[in-house]
């Protein structure tokens, strides 16, 4: 296992959690409840969004480029 990978990898997948969780609860005290389906949506745009935020902002892992 490449443990620099990890250590690479590791700060944006808890930053893309964290935004996920942000995104979802925003959403729903905005909004009200959400759907599942919404929820799920959501998610996913908040996930890939970041990643190509990150890699186009520069401060991305080499392994995302």
């Amino acid at each position: 296992m490449d443990t620099d990978l990890l250590r690479d990898l590791a700060p944006h997948y808890v930053v893309m959690v964290v935004l996920a969780y942000a995104t979802i609860t925003v959403a729903n005290n905005v909004v009200g409840s959400l759907n599942f389906w919404v929820e799920l949506a959501v998610i996913i745009v908040v996930f890939f969004g970041y990643r190509v935020a990150i890699v186009r902002t520069g401060y991305g892992p080499e392994i995302w480029e």
